[in-house]
């Protein structure tokens, strides 16, 4: 099972999927983990240990199987160079057992992409309908301040390769033109 799988089952939801994701480049992935340092473990939701190991990332699709694989790269193939913008500010995803702290994205590229996947491979994810690109920092407890948190500005970057990880969460690098 996948480590987005096995986070989403430590928190209540049974799923064995395969997904795209662009896992961030080494200095905004750091500044990131930076972040994730900022908290004590009492501030944590109990179950948070594993998603402090994850690389940041953003996930573009959730929901496929392992045979989706070929599709996907055959979709992505001619997307070409995708460009975003992390936002320094983070805000919370709101879940009944926990505050899910995110770090905005801003990018109609991965919006496209979500978007290319699900009509190509006719997949609709299991959870999260409405695709909002984002990086997770950390699962906290409810109401855990976290305006102490931010990147000291807005991050742009561009990418030409993302990863499918099928359910054994072996990545496959995607390239997009």
């Amino acid at each position: 099972m996948s480590r987005a799988n096995n986070l989403i089952s430590l928190f209540g939801e049974e799923h064995s999927n395969a997904l795209v994701q662009y896992k961030l480049a080494r200095p905004i992935a750091n500044k990131i983990r930076e972040l994730r340092n900022m908290f004590s473990k009492e501030q944590l939701d109990p179950n948070e240990n594993e998603g402090q190991s994850l690389d940041p990332h953003v996930t573009i699709f959730y929901g496929l199987q392992d045979e989706d694989l070929s599709d996907v790269k055959e979709c992505l193939k001619n997307f070409g160079t995708a460009g975003f913008t992390i936002k320094a500010q983070p805000k919370i995803f709101d879940n009944p057992k926990h505050d899910v702290l995110i770090l905005p994205i801003e990018s109609s590229c991965f919006k496209q992409m979500n978007k290319h996947i699900r009509n190509w491979c006719g997949k609709e994810p299991p959870t999260f309908r409405e695709y909002i690109p984002h990086c997770t920092i950390l699962y906290l407890k409810k109401g855990t301040p976290y305006n102490h948190v931010s990147l000291p500005e807005d991050y742009q970057g561009t990418t030409d390769i993302v990863e499918f990880y099928d359910t054994n969460d072996n990545p496959h690098k995607i390239q997009l033109r």
